[in-house]
């Protein structure tokens, strides 16, 4: 009895205290590493099923005929032989209705130098 109460012992006691909780923070680093770890496969496997998803979509669409001429029209902007462009233009994009442009002669004089500093009349 008087073997476990003494100084030696204490001391031997204390360094395997020691010994166990250091040993044992060395594994939860290791385990908090690994959730994080995990976590971004986690991630990256979703992000990637994503763009496997959007890739088989593409290839479906690329095995029919008008999928291939529509993405021949988008990345080469070519067109067929007798097609025609044509340019819509919205009446209110129109330089005179926005308010911008050219002075009219019925313009005061301050309405002239809002104009000419780019500001809305």
């Amino acid at each position: 009895m008087r073997v476990l109460r003494s100084v030696p012992m204490s001391v031997f006691l204390l360094v395997v205290l020691i010994l166990l909780t250091k040993s044992n923070y060395g594994v939860y680093k290791k385990n908090r590493a690994t959730r994080i770890d995990r976590e971004e496969s986690n991630k990256r496997m979703v992000a990637l099923k994503e763009k496997t998803g959007g890739l088989l979509d593409s290839l479906q669409k690329l095995q029919t005929e008008r999928g291939v001429e529509e993405e021949l029209r988008n990345k080469f902007q070519i067109s067929k032989l007798g097609e025609e462009v044509l340019v819509v233009v919205d009446q209110t994009a129109l330089p005179e209705e926005s308010g911008l442009g050219f002075p009219k002669e019925e313009d005061s004089y301050w309405q002239k130098l809002k104009l000419f500093f780019g500001l809305p009349r």
